[in-house]
């Protein structure tokens, strides 16, 4: 029954170990981007210079972009979530495309906040490692979104109740009356950031000396079964 149990738990280690492997020369970091109207708030800060939610969330990724050779891929979602940016190297194609995304791209009236990010699990690999950047203006139960992947969550804001505005700065009304930004600050995800200044030489700390958590569990589970695997043989012997 000893060697029965080492011969099946060897063959799950080499199976396992085979496809995580493959799931290495996958992995992406993603930068999941919200372009909802409330992103046009103008109540954080770059270089000093007053900009609105959206623009630090850009200027943050392309800092980031610009100083890390990782691979990256950007989404953004607001009703739904859309494709922008496919998995690359091309940092400058990056950031030419990145500098055109505003709140017009989709539709900022109807933020379906966990819809569009549990849309994500279709295309996500085990070990993709997401950013999410946004202001977290939602009414929504943030714990219903079911991804698995490694989760860093950056709030971009810093004052409740501000004026939403449209991508030309026009006042949104609804009701005869102004539509205001409420945040929500209890999401809880693997770590949590909130920025309302960024300077331009600043990297997400994280970033620094990145080390993918995904993998890092992974390789945790498959020490525990290798120990085991080795128990097996020493008591088969």
């Amino acid at each position: 029954m000893l060697f029965l149990s080492w011969f099946v738990l060897f063959f799950y280690v080499f199976f396992t170990n085979d496809l995580k492997n493959k799931e290495i020369n996958q992995w992406n970091v993603v930068f999941v981007l919200d372009v909802s109207n409330s992103m046009n708030v103008k109540d954080v800060f770059y270089n000093n210079h007053q900009v609105s939610r959206l623009e630090l969330a850009k200027q943050i990724i392309a800092n980031n972009i610009k100083n890390k050779d990782l691979k990256f891929w950007l989404v953004i979602f607001s009703n739904n979530f859309k494709y922008f940016i496919p998995p690359t190297l091309d940092k400058e194609t990056f950031l030419i495309y990145l500098k055109t995304i505003n709140t017009n791209i989709l539709d900022g009236w109807k933020t379906k906040f966990v819809k569009s990010l549990n849309w994500l699990t279709k295309v996500l690999t085990p070990t993709d490692v997401l950013i999410i950047l946004s202001d977290f203006d939602t009414k929504e139960n943030v714990s219903k979104i079911n991804i698995k992947n490694y989760i860093y969550s950056i709030k971009i804001w810093s004052k409740q109740w501000w004026i939403v505005r449209n991508k030309e700065g026009i006042s949104i009304y609804k009701d005869w009356w102004f539509v205001r930004s409420s945040v929500w600050n209890n999401v809880i995800w693997n770590k949590n950031y909130n920025y309302s200044n960024y300077k331009k030489w600043e990297i997400l700390p994280f970033l620094k000396q990145f080390k993918n958590q995904n993998l890092i569990k992974n390789k945790e589970k498959n020490n525990l079964l290798e120990i085991l695997w080795f128990v097996f043989i020493l008591f088969s012997l």
